[in-house]
Order: C-alpha cells, then sequence, then structure tokens
C-alpha cells in the first residue's frame, strides 16, 4: 500500500545555564483522505529535559510524550498514549 498525506515536526528548546536544556516538540500526521480508513491522524506532543556534561561530549535526555489519535486529547480514548524516553549520548 501507498502512503499518502502530509506531516509536520516543529521544535523549539533553550539552553539553560549550567548546561541543562529544555525543549517543546509538536508532530501532526495527516493521511490522505484515500487511506483515512486505514490509517489514522497522529499527532504527538512532547517534552524534554537534556543535561550536557564534559563540554557536551556527554548527554543524559529524558523526554515525556503524549500521542493523540483522530485528533480526540481525551485520555479516556482507548487510541491515545503517554510515552517517556530516556537517553544517553556519548561523544568522542
Amino acid at each position: 500500500m501507498l502512503n499518502k498525506g502530509w506531516g509536520i515536526n516543529q521544535q523549539t528548546s533553550y539552553l539553560l545555564n549550567k548546561g541543562y536544556e529544555v525543549a517543546a516538540r509538536y508532530t501532526i500526521l495527516k493521511p490522505h483522505e484515500q487511506i483515512t480508513r486505514f490509517e489514522a491522524q497522529t499527532e504527538v506532543l512532547e517534552l524534554g529535559l537534556t543535561k550536557y556534561l564534559k563540554a557536551h561530549r556527554l548527554k543524559f535526555q529524558l523526554n515525556g510524550s503524549y500521542t493523540v489519535k483522530n485528533g480526540i486529547y481525551s485520555n479516556r480514548h482507548n487510541k491515545n498514549a503517554w510515552g517517556a524516553i530516556f537517553q544517553v549520548e556519548l561523544g568522542i
């Protein structure tokens, strides 16, 4: 099946003192009307906190997200989901 539609991914962030960064992200994926029976509109709202160490050679990042299906922002909608990611990045 051919995937059709459009999407937007936006991010804003700010580097605070002592190597902390806060970020907010918004993503929307809207399927073409021909495939809406198979693919739901998906939105992801995400907040992140990053800590840089050793002149940005070591990074700890924590992100929390809320995924929304079909534009229904209710926690009771069974296709919506909360999520979290923790990652560590080592630079050379």
